[in-house]
């Protein structure tokens, strides 16, 4: 992955980031947005894996564990809203 474009994830509006190496240091104060850059990335390399979003929605105590054991209850689309910006419901 030599750049990453983000658009409307979590808090991030859009975000370009050219030229990434091997090794990339992403620093900055709380609440600024580096771990939804790495969320993102890890969405894109598991290309949406619904397992990936349901582990990430349980990490972050937005879903219980009944939750997370019925992967059909994820297709709500209040759940997932918390994933993107911007974005309108059906």
């Amino acid at each position: 992955m030599k750049n990453i474009s983000i658009h409307n994830y979590k808090s991030l509006k859009s975000i370009e980031i050219p030229n990434l190496k091997r090794v990339n240091l992403f620093t900055g104060k709380n609440n600024t947005g580096k771990s939804s850059i790495l969320e993102a990335i890890l969405l894109y390399i598991t290309s949406g894996d619904i397992e990936m979003i349901n582990t990430l929605l349980y990490q972050r105590e937005e879903i219980n564990q009944h939750i997370k054991e019925n992967t059909n209850a994820l297709k709500n689309l209040d759940i997932l809203s918390s994933f993107f910006t911007d974005r309108k419901k059906g």
